[in-house]
This record gives structure tokens, C-alpha cells and sequence, in this order.
């Protein structure tokens, strides 16, 4: 099933990976009294301030993978600042910059 990312700051993908939902902050990941495992936080860096939002996603709930979606290449303002938020946030994937998500793609990507 492909999901148009347009505008969406972030993206919430949980089992069973049937769908993509949209989350207003990282913060709206449900929460249970044991890991989150198997949850995954998308980041599409294309929106809003990048600075920003590393801070929030720094904070996400323990056990939630993170993938990020990078800019296109005409929006990067310097590799190096793009290094220095992948390095603070940590992810568990980066994809190139994409128009729509496709789950299946996210479902392999979580396999490897």
C-alpha cells in the first residue's frame, strides 16, 4: 500500500505494517508498559525545521526505531548539517527522498 508523505512532519508505522499513520509530534507513538518493539517513527526531513525537530525526536520512547526520509538534494543546506542531526538522532535507516512511502518497502527495510 503506498501513503503520499506531502506535508507530514512525521509518520508513525506499527505492527501489523499494514498502514502508515499520521502523528502530529514523535511523542504520539503509543506508549505501553513494555518496549515498543517493532514501532518505527518516520522523519520526513523535507518539512519544518530540521534543528527542531531533532530535539523532539532525540526524546522519542525507548524501543522505537527511527527511518528518515531525507530532503531532495536542492533543498540540503550543507552535508554537514544534515551528518550532525543524523548523528544526535541516531536512526535505524535513512531513505532517499521519496514523494510516497510504500509499507512494503518499510517492512523489508525492517527485515534487514
Amino acid at each position: 500500500m503506498r501513503f503520499p508523505i506531502e506535508k507530514h512532519h512525521f509518520l508513525g508505522f506499527f505492527p501489523p505494517y499494514r498502514t502508515v499513520e499520521v502523528l502530529d509530534r514523535p511523542g504520539q507513538v503509543p506508549v505501553g508498559p513494555l518496549p515498543n518493539r517493532g514501532a518505527v517513527l518516520i522523519w520526513n526531513m523535507a518539512t519544518e525545521d530540521r534543528t527542531r525537530a531533532s530535539h523532539a525526536i532525540k526524546n522519542r520512547p525507548p524501543g522505537v526505531a527511527l527511518f528518515v526520509i531525507l530532503p531532495p538534494t536542492s533543498r540540503w543546506d550543507t552535508t554537514g548539517a544534515l551528518l550532525s542531526i543524523m548523528e544526535d538522532c541516531r536512526p535505524h535507516s535513512v531513505l532517499p527522498f521519496m514523494e510516497e512511502v510504500d509499507t512494503e518497502e518499510l517492512v523489508a527495510v525492517l527485515r534487514r
